[in-house]
């Protein structure tokens, strides 16, 4: 198998992405890698281990400690309301950023147009280049679909995504799109090398795309969790009438805020008197920040509306 992938899973992701997320993309730039730590390795070998990467704080912990074993030099940039803070972002020193504009893990921010902008105005004035991490974005539960950051710069975004949320967490297959430049390295750079995902899951799943099931497939997804999504929320709010809750519609997890909480600790103690294990946002900060405090993540992945 070359080492970008089976051409017709290739072939397949691309017009997929048309279709979903109005990707025009040619199926050559397309790397299919064994998930998405894999393919964070071989990020850092294109664009070099001399690169600051400046990842979202608070985060997903994985993200900056797989770029720091391959060798990166991490940076955490902090998070607001519209993802990541660019002015900040600008001071970091970073020339490559690790986002999730569709719906940042964990605090559920849906980063608006004109930040995207201005993150591909920073990539262009630092000669840089944004990971954009569509991690969920399958599970847009109410509104229209968002905008890739890419459509707004291929030349400067690299788009990344995994089977893993959507088929099984076990099936370690993910893709990018790299920019033509960044392909043709990777060509000089892995030509010797084959593909890590074993040829039939590729064939498997290149038929299951092209036939429209994996789309059905997710069609009930989408469907299962806007029900348990509903009794979740109606729960919680049965439960604590003063709480706040950040729900943006995106993905499989939301944020509420319990102001009444002395410590994240308490929250965390009275969920387990509820019989439930949470994290809180805190649990996810790579860097101090403030307005962390009293705020929960409610993951419901995997949940039945049978709570």
């Amino acid at each position: 198998v070359p080492c970008d992938g089976d051409y017709e899973l290739k072939k397949a992701v691309s017009s997929y992405l048309y279709r979903s997320r109005g990707i025009d993309v040619d199926p050559k730039y397309i790397v299919v890698g064994a998930g998405a730590e894999h393919l964070y390795g071989v990020i850092v070998q294109l664009l070099g281990r001399d690169c600051i990467f400046a990842v979202e704080n608070p985060g997903y912990g994985r993200i900056s400690s797989t770029y720091a074993l391959n060798g990166a030099r991490v940076v955490p940039v902090d998070v607001d309301d519209r993802g990541m803070n660019t002015d900040l972002l600008e001071k970091s020193g970073a020339q490559v950023v690790h986002v999730s504009p569709a719906h940042q893990f964990p605090t559920g921010a849906v980063m608006p147009v004109s930040v995207r902008s201005k993150l591909i105005d920073w990539a262009k004035a630092t000669d840089g280049y944004v990971i954009e991490d569509d991690y969920d974005s399958e599970f847009r539960l109410t509104g229209k679909p968002l905008q890739c950051t890419y459509c707004l710069c291929p030349e400067r975004v690299i788009y990344m995504n995994t089977f893993s949320k959507t088929l099984a967490p076990s099936m370690r297959i993910g893709y990018m799109v790299l920019p033509p430049d960044l392909y043709n390295k990777f060509e000089q750079v892995f030509s010797s090398s084959a593909s890590m995902v074993p040829l039939f899951e590729q064939k498997a799943l290149a038929a299951m795309l092209d036939s429209g099931s994996f789309e059905r497939h997710l069609s009930r997804l989408r469907n299962h969790y806007r029900g348990v999504r509903r009794v979740l929320l109606e729960e919680i709010r049965k439960r604590d009438k003063k709480c706040e809750i950040f729900d943006t519609g995106s993905g499989l997890h939301f944020v509420v805020k319990f102001p009444w909480a002395k410590s994240d600790e308490e929250i965390k103690l009275k969920a387990q008197e509820w019989g439930v294990n949470i994290k809180c946002v805190s649990d996810y900060l790579l860097a101090p920040m403030q307005g962390a405090e009293k705020m929960a993540v409610i993951n419901y992945c995997g949940l039945t509306k049978d709570l």
